[in-house]
Order: structure tokens, then C-alpha cells, then sequence
């Protein structure tokens, strides 16, 4: 009994150690394909360092489809359109081959692949501190679709001199802003946050990257096309370290383009494999090139894995035809009919006999594949022993929670209290005359959208919440979210000049009837990119703003925002730009985008003080020109809305222009169908005369909300 337990023992362990199964073989025949270029597509990072997915992506896929047992591979050569073979591979046939008979003709195609790259994306940090990079299926622009044919981001990142943006002073935190106003532990390229010890540096980012490329396979033959999307992503995390602030924004930003060139590739790799899978789906069929003298000629031969005795197919309206190979050449082989009719003709379509076949995948909408990376580092090894992160955290979501809110759903307005007496007490809506202006519009721009380019807003302010709609605020694109949240205190200023409600003793805007749209183009350094301006533009205008406010201003003319400005003339739509505050005449050293107020849907804008002068206060002077500037409003030492229901105290060319686009509100929300043009118009016709804004403003125009209602 004990030789029988031993024996099935023994058995049950040579069982259990049997080898599987061996995969099939590969087929012996070989499928003729052609692979299509693939146009390279672009991401660009916020430095100007960039990407491309295509070239790379062809000739992967190009050299792994040529070492595969299932195809053959035709690129356009060196055969051309008429598939006559070029002079140089009729040379190269002649000393390739030494059979008895060479042709030249070309391969038979029996699949045609192609494919585009329409989404690559570079996404690091999270919440408060993300920044993304490159382009969607549904966001693109001219400066972000992925060509660079000229149109690229017009205001890289500045990553040795962070202190000043593109932009100027506009975003630059006011000295009692304090802390807080700005997000990160420490301003860093692109918002990342830093752990600072005895000036070393610490920065740690996580990313996500993703591609997505469409796919066409025709089947010739058949008529049959299979259309697929892909989609690839990859994670990983970014660190470096550095001694001093500069040394880590270099150190960072060599290993944030190492991440996207390593996570792109290894997504080419995985992008390749994927089609491969995809292309087995193609049926092997070649054609009858002749039936002559020589007999019938097929065009497949050894390159296709053609031997002597394989067996043909041919099906026509007198039945099917049997042929059997009876000499194979490098290119083409000779066959000859050994069942049914003999009526084999030229362009005949041949199909192998017992043709294996093989798993495919069929077409379908979407497959996602994904990428896993590991972390990446400053080439220097300037790595750390375990993460840090734990010092910090608490600090980041504190931050999070506070500067990167959602839509508070629950959010309950409060009644304005002694809005009247506030349009009459605070200087600047009396120099406006803006009680009067009250009565003259009761509705106080009810049903009007206004839309904010900006460092976001606090929709969730007390004095602010009300003229946001509680399901939509805007779109963030500099995180590619919709929590368009102010982490600088510009956005929210403006936008409480506009539409604060005056809840209890705060302060009332212009026009607190008014519906708020807010579209985050800058970071809280006012760093910003061509696209990003540009989409905002776009974004607010499909969403239905009539008004759109451009409270800031830069010395660098920019092919993105002279298209911002064709565009929203082409859609009537009435831009709001601050003049800016160098102190300078405009006239003769433009601003952009004041200096485009020649045209007749734009209006540019400086500051006054309660007096009437042009600002002078903390450094900021309003700039002028006569030519240029088309009207004045104040600006000076004004009390603000601040993020997280606070208030701040700002001068600013900015300010002015949230009070002509109050007005302008006002103005819309009594004749809902005035044009762009005619809302400027009357604004300017309204205007007060001031005789301190002489050779300053264009005919010395101060802004009179009662003059632009009546």
C-alpha cells in the first residue's frame, strides 16, 4: 500500500510539474500592411521645454511591426503611388535575389493604418499648487494644439526671476497681504510647494501624465474600417533638492522634463504594443498579377512566407478555384490551378487555404492602458532618504481647504443692508454718481454675465457668493479644473468692485444684480500662458458672458491676445482693460491689451484718486495717454474683497476697469440687445468732464454711471 501512495505521489508531482501548453506558433504567412506617417503633436511645459509624440511613434511602431513574424511592412518606399517599384530597389531585388525569376511589382496591401496624436497632458502638484501642461480633446487653442507652427506659449516662465511676471505688478502681493495670500509654503516655478531647512530645499510633486492618440485600421480587401481611441497614463513623483531657492527651481525643472520625456516614451512603447494587437485583426489575401506565359503569378512570394505547395482560394461569379504554388520567388510566385474553373484572371483577390487564425481585438470606442513610472530626481542624485512630506501636510491642506475651494452648494446670500447709503458714502461710487444710476437701472445688471480673466475668484465670499451660480463658476486653466479659486486677492478685488452684494457693513459694487463668471488664467505669480488666456476668452464667451474684464496689462505684444480681441469682436462682446500703472504714456510705449483701444468693442481705463488726479499711492502710478486712454474711474486706496470672506485695501488701473465694467453691466441689464460698440459708446458719451485729466485721458473723460444710463 505504501509502494502505491509513494508512486501516486510521485505522479501527482510530475502532474503538477507538467508544462503548460506552448503558445501557437506564429503564422507562417505574412500580412501585408501599410503604416501611415503620424504627425507630431507638441506639449509644452511652462519653461518653453517640449515633447513631441509622433515621429517617435511611427518608427517604433515601424521597426517592432518589421522584426514581427506577422507582417510586412510598407512605408511609401521605396515603392511609389502606382506601386512601381523605384530604381534603387530594382537594384536592390536583383541583388537580394537569385531566383529565376525576379519581379518588381508591389506588395499587395491588405491593411492600411493610421493614426493622430490628439491629446498629450503634463499634470503636477495637487489641488491649490497643480499646474498643467499641453492639450485636450476639448481644450485647444492655436497656442496649445500641439503644432508650434509659430503660435507657441508667448510667456514662458521666468524661472530665475520669479519675483516679476509678464504681467507686471498686477499680481504682486500687496505688503498687508501677509503670508497668506499667496499659495505654497515657499514661491516656487509653477506653484510647487518647498520645505525649507538651513536653506536646503526640498520640493516634491506629484504627476500624472496622459496621451491619447485615435487609430483607423482599413481592411482593403474587405471594406471594412475599425476605428479605435487609446488612451495612456502614466504617474509618478517629482522631487529635487537644492541649496538656496534658485539651485531648486533648476534642479526641479530638469527633473520635470525628464518625468515627461521618460513617461512619454515608455507610453510609446505601450502605444505600440497595443497596435500591434490591433493590426493582427488584417486577413492575409494577395493578388493575381498575371496569367501568361509563365503561368499565373501571384504577387505574395518568400517575402510574405509563401512556399512551394501552399494552396489558394479564388471565388468568383463561375465558382471557386483551387491553386496550388508551384514556385515561390522572393517577390511573386507561380501557381497553377488544381481544382474548378481555369478562368483565373488578372486582379483576381486569393485567399490561403486553412489560414490560421489569430485573437484579435475588435473595434471599439475606447481602450485605456496604463504607465507606471517611478520617481524621478535631479540627474545630481539629489534624492532624499524617505519623504518629507509628512512636515508639510498638515500645512498643504490647510492650504487646499482654504484656497482651492469647491462651489459651496449650501451657500445661503445675506440680505444687502443700506446699499443706498453705501452708493452714497463710499468715495468712489459717489464720484460716480452711482445711487442715481441705481434708479435709473432698478435692476442693477440683473441678467448680465460678467466674466473675469483673472487669478481666480472667491465665489464662496459673503459679500461675493451671491453672483455666482451654485453649480458652475468658471473653469481653472491653470489646473484644468473647475474650481477657478483666487490664490493671489486680484481676482476677488475686481469682482467685488463689480457685484459685491453689501452685506451688513461691507462694501457694494457697481452692478450687485449682476452674475460673475470666473476663468483662471494666472497662477498666484501672475505667470500665465497663450493658451490659457486665450481658452478663458473662448470658455466665457460660450458660456455667455457679454462683458469681459482684462484687469491687468504687460509690455509684450502677443498674437494670443490680439486674437482674444478679434474674437470677441467677432462675437460682440465688450472687453474691459486696465491701463496699467508704470506711470508711463502709453501712447508712445504700448500696453497690451490697453493699446488695442482703437477698436470699437475695447475700452482702456486708468485710475483716479478721490480728487480726481490720476493715482499716485504705494509705488503704483496710473499710466495716460490721450490718444489711447478712453475714460478714468477710480482707483485709489479703495477697500476690497479678499479670498476667504477678507478684505484688503489696493490701488490699481484694475480697480478702475471693474467700475466701467459695473457700469457697462448696468447699462447691458436695461437694453440687453445694445451692441459692444454702442455699450462703449455711451459709456464714453456719459462720461463727466474733469480739467485734472487734461493731455492725460481722451477728452479728459471721468466715468458717470448716471451719464452712461441716461
Amino acid at each position: 500500500m505504501s509502494r502505491i501512495l509513494a508512486v501516486l505521489a510521485v505522479l501527482g508531482i510530475l502532474s503538477s510539474c507538467k508544462e503548460k501548453d506552448p503558445p501557437p506558433p506564429p503564422p507562417r504567412v505574412k500580412k501585408v500592411v501599410r503604416v501611415s506617417h503620424v504627425d507630431t503633436r507638441w506639449i509644452e511645459l511652462d519653461d518653453g521645454s517640449r515633447y513631441g509624440m509622433g515621429e517617435n511613434l511611427y518608427n517604433r511602431l515601424v521597426s517592432r511591426l518589421k522584426a514581427n513574424d506577422h507582417f510586412v511592412v510598407v512605408v511609401d518606399e521605396p515603392w511609389n503611388k502606382e506601386g512601381v517599384a523605384s530604381a534603387t530597389a530594382r537594384q536592390t531585388l536583383e541583388l537580394q535575389s537569385s531566383d529565376r525569376l525576379k519581379f518588381d511589382f508591389a506588395p499587395f496591401v491588405v491593411a492600411d493604418f493610421r493614426a493622430s496624436v490628439e491629446e498629450l497632458t503634463f499634470t503636477h502638484g495637487s489641488r491649490g499648487a497643480k499646474r498643467f501642461a499641453g492639450f485636450r480633446r476639448d481644450y485647444r487653442t492655436p497656442w496649445n494644439d500641439g503644432t508650434f507652427d509659430g503660435s507657441n506659449n508667448e510667456y514662458p516662465s521666468r524661472s530665475t526671476d520669479l519675483s516679476r511676471s509678464w504681467f507686471g505688478g498686477a499680481f504682486e502681493p500687496l505688503p498687508q497681504d501677509g503670508f497668506d495670500t499667496i499659495s505654497g509654503v515657499d514661491a516656487g516655478e509653477g506653484g510647487e510647494f518647498n520645505l525649507i531647512i538651513a536653506n536646503i530645499h526640498y520640493r516634491r510633486d506629484r504627476f500624472v501624465a496622459t496621451g491619447s492618440l485615435d487609430t483607423e485600421l482599413r481592411f482593403l480587401v474587405d471594406e471594412e474600417v475599425r476605428r479605435n481611441a487609446i488612451d495612456v497614463g502614466g504617474t509618478g513623483f517629482l522631487f529635487a533638492l537644492g541649496v538656496g531657492y534658485k539651485a531648486l527651481s533648476v534642479e526641479f525643472g530638469i527633473a520635470r522634463r525628464t518625468a515627461l520625456s521618460k513617461v512619454f516614451d515608455k507610453s510609446a512603447d505601450r502605444l505600440v504594443d497595443e497596435i500591434q494587437e490591433q493590426m493582427k485583426a488584417a486577413k492575409f489575401r494577395t493578388r493575381v498579377e498575371r496569367n501568361g506565359e509563365h503561368g499565373i503569378v501571384l504577387n505574395a512570394g518568400r517575402r510574405e512566407g509563401i512556399q512551394v505547395g501552399d494552396q489558394f482560394e479564388v471565388r468568383s461569379g463561375g465558382g471557386a478555384t483551387k491553386l496550388r504554388v508551384t514556385e515561390a520567388f522572393q517577390i511573386g510566385a507561380l501557381a497553377e490551378v488544381v481544382e474548378g474553373p481555369s478562368a483565373v484572371r488578372e486582379g483576381d483577390i486569393v485567399t490561403i487555404v486553412d489560414e490560421p487564425v489569430e485573437k484579435t481585438i475588435a473595434s471599439v470606442q475606447r481602450r485605456s492602458i496604463s504607465v507606471d513610472l517611478p520617481e524621478f530626481s535631479d540627474p545630481d542624485g539629489g534624492a532624499l532618504v524617505g519623504s518629507k512630506d509628512s512636515v508639510v501636510l498638515p500645512y498643504l491642506l490647510w492650504r487646499w481647504s482654504q484656497y482651492d475651494q469647491d462651489i459651496d452648494p449650501d451657500f445661503v446670500p445675506a440680505p444687502p443692508e443700506n446699499d443706498f447709503a453705501k452708493a452714497q458714502s463710499q468715495w468712489n461710487l459717489r464720484l460716480v454718481d452711482l445711487a442715481e444710476a441705481w434708479r435709473l437701472a432698478p435692476g442693477r445688471g440683473s441678467g448680465v454675465k460678467v466674466a473675469l480673466i483673472d487669478s481666480g475668484v472667491d465665489y464662496n465670499h459673503v459679500n461675493l457668493g451671491a453672483a455666482f451660480s451654485r453649480s458652475y463658476a468658471g473653469v481653472d486653466f491653470i489646473s484644468m479644473d473647475r474650481r477657478p479659486f483666487d490664490d493671489n486677492s486680484h481676482g476677488t478685488a475686481l469682482a467685488g468692485l463689480v457685484a459685491a452684494r453689501g452685506v451688513g457693513k461691507d462694501p457694494v459694487g457697481i452692478a450687485p444684480g449682476t452674475t460673475l463668471l470666473s476663468y483662471r488664467a494666472f497662477n498666484p505669480w501672475g505667470e500665465t500662458t497663450s493658451a490659457a488666456l486665450h481658452a478663458s476668452a473662448e470658455r466665457a464667451i460660450r458660456d455667455g458672458a457679454r462683458i469681459l474684464l482684462l484687469g491687468w496689462d504687460t509690455r509684450s505684444p502677443s498674437k494670443a491676445l490680439s486674437s482674444l480681441v478679434d474674437l470677441a469682436a467677432r462675437e460682440n462682446v465688450l472687453l474691459v482693460t486696465a491701463a496699467g500703472d508704470q506711470g508711463q504714456d502709453i501712447d508712445q510705449g504700448a500696453r497690451f491689451p490697453a493699446n488695442f483701444s482703437q477698436q470699437p468693442h475695447v475700452i482702456t481705463v486708468p485710475s483716479v484718486d478721490e480728487s480726481g488726479n490720476l493715482s499716485r499711492a504705494s509705488g503704483r502710478q496710473a499710466n495716460y495717454g490721450e490718444r489711447t486712454v478712453d475714460i478714468a474711474a477710480p482707483g485709489d486706496r479703495l477697500p476690497v474683497l479678499a479670498p476667504r470672506s477678507t478684505y484688503l485695501t489696493r490701488n490699481g488701473s484694475d480697480l478702475a476697469a471693474a467700475h466701467v465694467a459695473g457700469v457697462a453691466a448696468l447699462l447691458l441689464g436695461q437694453n440687453p440687445a445694445l451692441p459692444a460698440a454702442e455699450l462703449k459708446s455711451r459709456i464714453l458719451q456719459g462720461a463727466a468732464n474733469s480739467a485734472n485729466l487734461e493731455g492725460k485721458v481722451a477728452g479728459a473723460r471721468l466715468l458717470s454711471a448716471s451719464g452712461a444710463l441716461r
